[in-house]
This record gives structure tokens, C-alpha cells and sequence, in this order.
């Protein structure tokens, strides 16, 4: 029984070997600067809708068991820019995301007490205005 189960694994093995050999060199991972997904939202049961960024527009996909058909590009310069900039301000390493984190930060710092203008007057060389 185990020479069979090792007869099948070898087999299995080099017939992955052999097709992973004999695709074209040119099938490899396509890089982030050709096309991005960008996000999803389901909208009926199975259904969802997908954002995807391809070079300088934009496509919007309806995906469902039965397939994935477009439904709209944006090509729009403008209009992709800003429509990024929405999709990507959440994600970690954004700067609208670093921005929340330095607010966040600088908030829960302990605060002195007093107003703007009793600071004045401690800082030598400043004056109050009245």
C-alpha cells in the first residue's frame, strides 16, 4: 500500500513539475502597476461589486457564481485621481491614515493648564494682545 500511495505522489509531483515547466515564461504575476484591486461591496446574496485599477482608468466589475461582467470604466484623469485617493485614504500607510494616527497621538498628550494667552506671558519675549 505505501509503494502505491508514493507511485501517486510521484506521479502527482512531477506532472506539476512538468506543467509548472512548460507554461510560457510570460505567465507570470502581473505587478501592481498594471492593475490594483481596489475594493468591494457586496450587494445582493452572492453578488459584489470590485473596483479595479488597470494602468490609467478604472473598472467597475460585477462578480457572481456565474461570472464577472464589467459594468462601468472611469477614464477620466480627474475623476480616477480622486476616486484613488477615496479608496486609498483608509489603507495602512496612507497619509490620510498617518495624519489620524499624529492627531490621535497628540491628543491624548497631557495638556497644560491654562489658555494660549497665560502661555504668552510665560514664553520670555512674547507680549499679550488686547
Amino acid at each position: 500500500m505505501a509503494v502505491s500511495l508514493a507511485l501517486v505522489l510521484g506521479l502527482f509531483f512531477a506532472f506539476a513539475w512538468f506543467a509548472r515547466s512548460s507554461l510560457p515564461q510570460g505567465m507570470s504575476r502581473l505587478p501592481t502597476e498594471v492593475i490594483e484591486p481596489l475594493g468591494r461591496m457586496p450587494i445582493l446574496g452572492r453578488q459584489e461589486l470590485h473596483l479595479l485599477r488597470l494602468g490609467n482608468k478604472l473598472v467597475l466589475m460585477a462578480i457572481s457564481p456565474t461570472g464577472m461582467e464589467p459594468i462601468s470604466e472611469v477614464t477620466d484623469p480627474a475623476e480616477v485621481d480622486r476616486l484613488l485617493g477615496l479608496c486609498r485614504r483608509t489603507a495602512t500607510g496612507s497619509s490620510t491614515a498617518a495624519f489620524r494616527d499624529v492627531v490621535a497621538q497628540v491628543s491624548a498628550e497631557p495638556t497644560r493648564g491654562g489658555f494660549a494667552g497665560q502661555f504668552a506671558r510665560a514664553v520670555p519675549g512674547t507680549t499679550r494682545r488686547s
